[in-house]
């Protein structure tokens, strides 16, 4: 039997944890890494396939100049992909169950590297948006995961939380990287153990259908 934690909020990422999309997420990173290079604003020695497409932005803005008029740019190639792989997305197997049964238990939170509008048309589109207390969407971060800034947005909006008393769950290790620097404790659902073990990244456990969430709670 497992220790229940003292959580008191939950964060999830969105896509392949909340919804099951389809994301190319490799071309997405050759999009924006083509974009940044073509604009000068990488070193040619980077080693870019090691690379999130968050890591390859933040990249450029410490190589830039500090002016980031390329910024809409790279965002376009970003939502380009984002639009295409959402379509027609479903949520992941039980997730509706699940949130159901926590809504009101707990405060709610979606926290993606996604357009606050791409996000949030998803959400009404699978029927779970009324579940989320907040939808917290790159918009509101100043750097993406695996950066901190948008679990710290999360903390700042429940100030009588700790952030150790909030759980992040994410299937990828830039969830886990954003809520072991925030503070936060992080539980893998479908996750790649040699990739949070490989980035260093702390985890609760590991789950592989969503219910099994009620083991830490």
């Amino acid at each position: 039997m497992l220790n229940h934690l003292s959580i008191r909020g939950i964060m999830f990422d969105m896509d392949n944890t909340v919804l099951r999309s389809s994301i190319d997420f490799p071309g997405m990173k050759q999009g924006v890494y083509s974009y940044l290079q073509e604009h000068r604003l990488l070193p040619d020695s980077i080693s870019w396939t090691s690379c999130t497409s968050s890591q390859l932005i933040e990249l450029a803005r410490e190589y830039g100049s500090g002016e980031e008029q390329w910024l809409p740019g790279v965002w376009k190639v970003v939502t380009e992909y984002e639009q295409a792989g959402m379509k027609g997305a479903g949520l992941e197997p039980g997730v509706r169950e699940v949130l159901a049964e926590l809504h009101g238990r707990y405060p709610l939170v979606i926290l993606t590297n996604n357009a606050y509008s791409a996000a949030m048309t998803a959400l009404v589109e699978t029927g779970v948006e009324s579940y989320f207390d907040h939808v917290i969407g790159r918009e509101q971060m100043i750097r993406l995961k695996p950066a901190p800034d948008g679990v710290r947005y999360v903390h700042k909006l429940y100030p009588q939380i700790p952030p150790e008393e909030w759980l992040f769950i994410g299937d990828s290790w830039i969830d886990g990287k954003a809520a072991q620097a925030g503070g936060s404790q992080f539980l893998s659902y479908c996750g790649d153990n040699a990739e949070l073990k490989s980035n260093d990244v702390p985890v609760i456990g590991c789950i592989s259908r969503m219910d099994e969430l009620f083991d830490y709670l």
